[in-house]
């Protein structure tokens, strides 16, 4: 019995499009650990510099010997700088829910593409079943393949 060519080729594009959604999935998944360490770094450095800007209040409160014009000017410099870094880390943060939204995206339109051909398969089986069964024939019993690549069609007794 000949296979169709159209059939194999089809396959051969399911799988591929499964691939590439596995693909996808695997890169959001290895991204969300390094975002998150990121965020922890961020929040980090803007503990250190708050609490540089509380010992520097303190050591002025405390009258100690500073003199109180450079102790004024390093504290504006710490707000300064913690007010660029919530700035950077604010668009950080935009910019990668944007990125984890557009791949989401792209994933549930993948996966619904998915759906529907598999959804298409199911019914052109149903309909071959029929078909076979109207001429006295039983159809060859699906077997699930689990991951192993066949290269050549089911050879028919």
């Amino acid at each position: 019995m000949d296979t169709n060519p159209l059939d194999v080729s089809a396959i051969i594009t399911i799988v591929g499009t499964l691939v590439t959604v596995i693909g996808a999935c695997l890169t959001i998944f290895k991204a969300i650990p390094e975002l998150r360490k990121i965020k922890v770094e961020t929040l980090k450095l803007a503990a250190d510099e708050k609490s540089s800007i509380a010992n520097a209040a303190e050591s002025l409160a405390s009258g100690t010997t500073m003199i109180n014009a450079p102790l004024l000017k390093r504290i504006r410099e710490l707000e300064n700088q913690e007010k660029k870094w919530d700035e950077i880390n604010s668009a950080r943060e935009r910019d990668w829910n944007a990125q984890f939204i557009r791949l989401r995206e792209d994933f549930e339109h993948k996966f619904e593409e998915l759906n529907q051909k598999l959804q298409d398969y199911m019914n052109w089986a149903e309909r071959l079943t029929y078909q076979l069964r109207s001429y006295g024939k039983d159809p060859v019993p699906f077997i699930p393949n689990r991951g192993k690549p066949t290269h050549h069609a089911a050879k028919l007794p």
